[in-house]
């Protein structure tokens, strides 16, 4: 069995996060009838007022794979894709962080306060940002202004 984390950030910035059991998650059903319907599984959903972001497996495991190289030979197009609430593809974070050639681990929400704390970055409390996992580094996210404020390696904390 697998699962998928689902987050959920409240326009204060609360967090609920959670997982559900399931086969493999590729299609999730939008407002009005509309889908996001992807090749690869879902993995984490991250949802705000105005964004879902969804996290797949490294898309080297299609069709059954069983295992694949660290370093990519291209990840101009990553595993992390930006949805409006009616199902529209708005961004991939390949267009904000570039061909870092990993596949992302892992994607979570982070508050104004945390940036600064964690990696003094001052941002506005309205922004929305996002800690991004890869290969061992740290990536932070605002998807606002669809910016990448910060990459560096990652520490034990």
């Amino acid at each position: 069995m697998e699962f998928v984390r689902i987050e959920v950030i409240t326009a204060n910035e609360k967090k609920f996060s959670s997982e559900i059991e399931t086969e493999g998650l590729y299609t999730i059903n939008c407002a009005l009838g509309a889908k996001i319907e992807l090749l690869d599984k879902i993995c984490d959903i991250c949802i705000s007022d105005e964004i879902i972001l969804l996290r797949t497996e490294d898309r080297d495991f299609r069709n059954g794979c069983l295992s694949a190289p660290f370093v990519k030979d291209n990840r101009e197009e990553n595993n992390i894709n930006a949805f409006d609430w009616q199902g529209n593809h708005l961004w991939n974070i390949g267009e904000l962080v570039g061909d870092i050639k990993m596949a992302f681990d892992g994607i979570t929400h982070i508050t104004s306060d945390e940036a600064n704390r964690e990696f003094g970055i001052i941002a506005e409390p309205t922004s929305n940002l996002y800690k991004c996992i890869s290969g061992g580094f740290i990536f932070i996210i605002d998807v606002n202004s669809r910016k990448l404020l910060l990459k560096e390696p990652g520490r034990a904390k």
